[in-house]
């Protein structure tokens, strides 16, 4: 049987986890503080819906936390926030809106394109881990097709290519600098295009 009361014990334990992760030296202040953004949106959208006070809470945080601003997706949901509860109502409209913007910021989109894309004359960026074989060698692939790798993103890029294994970050919700970087050039309205190295 489920219940959905947490147990003193269950709320040691997640204490316990949490202070884990705040005291890690592996990410620093700003990325744990996006991860805990990252959980709360989780939270929030876990169930399809957004309430109210969810919406309030929300907005609440993200102020006492205005240090994230600049870093995506803040100020989208903030503003997104603060556009919906101007009127002090959710609309279903505008619920929809909210969750897709959550679940754009959490799973990110990552396309596996299954007709074969034209490289010639295309520039590439590479992130993550390949199962395909090592990073070099997917370079080398898509030159044979016409294409060009760089190391770094930049407005010239056409596709962001994610290894088949992701990003060892995803692993501690955090998607990695280059989709983050892809995401908010993406939200700028520049065209770039983050597929997996399945569609190569």
């Amino acid at each position: 049987m489920t219940t959905s009361v947490i147990t003193h014990e269950e709320y040691n334990q997640l204490m316990q986890l949490i202070g884990i992760h705040k005291t890690s030296k592996l990410f620093n202040s700003l990325t744990l503080e996006m991860q805990v953004l990252i959980g709360i949106l989780k939270g929030i959208s876990a169930d399809e819906v957004i309430n109210k006070e969810e919406a309030v809470k929300l907005k609440e945080w993200m102020e006492e936390h205005s240090d994230l601003k600049g870093n995506y997706p803040f100020n989208q949901i903030f503003n997104a926030l603060e556009n919906i509860l101007e009127d002090g109502v959710v609309s279903p409209e505008e619920e929809q809106e909210l969750l897709a913007l959550f679940h754009e910021f959490i799973n990110p989109k990552v396309e596996n394109h299954s007709e074969v894309i034209d490289f010639k004359g295309k520039i590439c960026c590479l992130t993550g881990t390949f199962t395909n074989g090592v990073k070099s060698e997917i370079e080398q692939n898509i030159i044979r097709k016409g294409g060009s790798c760089i190391p770094s993103l930049n407005k010239s890029v056409n596709y962001l290519v994610v290894g088949g294994e992701g990003s060892t970050n995803w692993a501690y919700g955090n998607f990695g600098g280059k989709i983050k970087k892809a995401l908010e050039m993406q939200s700028k309205g520049i065209a770039i295009e983050i597929i997996s190295e399945l569609s190569l």
